[in-house]
């Protein structure tokens, strides 16, 4: 079970442009292996300067993308209808995910080519719903790294709240 915001996410009610970066912890304890996610995000509108910081959670058996799939589901989430919105990340493979493989798997009715199933499939369709219920306008996601100026201080606050939900939260 997602524990998917355990605090309370940004919300705009009034639709417009918007920019969100996503981060998630690939849980070094574990190498990567499957376990408790952490991830948070951060959102605004075009043209402001300060993001709005939320975070999600992703509990027991979760796959390495399944804290930033979460992540961006509460970026669209966050948003009212007919918005538009581009989403940042460092991780390579979970803008691939977005970009090039989602669609692919969604026609082929949420299966891989080979017909296997889609590790986080319901995260994934959590995003298609809301971002088809809303009329939202997607932009292709974008790979940008964790130290570009633009970015660094973002990833930074989004680091932090990830690391102070997992010292929360540890027994």
């Amino acid at each position: 079970m997602d524990n998917w915001y355990p605090e309370q996410p940004p919300r705009f009610v009034d639709a417009g442009e918007f920019e969100a970066v996503i981060y998630a912890s690939d849980r070094p304890e574990n190498s990567g292996a499957p376990g408790h996610s952490y991830a948070a995000f951060a959102i605004r509108r075009k043209g402001s300067t300060a993001y709005e910081i939320a975070a999600v959670g992703s509990d027991g058996d979760s796959e390495e993308y399944r804290g930033y799939a979460a992540a961006a589901v509460g970026a669209v989430e966050a948003l009212s209808h007919k918005s538009k919105i581009v989403i940042r990340s460092h991780h390579k493979t979970i803008v691939s995910v977005f970009n090039d493989w989602m669609p692919g798997w969604k026609k082929n009715g949420w299966k891989r080519r080979n017909k296997q199933p889609i590790a986080a499939v319901e995260i994934l369709q959590r995003f298609d719903a809301i971002v088809a219920e809303r009329n939202i306008d997607v932009e292709p996601f974008e790979c940008v790294a964790k130290d570009d100026p633009q970015f660094k201080a973002v990833f930074d606050r989004l680091a932090q709240k990830i690391d102070s939900m997992a010292k929360r939260d540890k027994p």
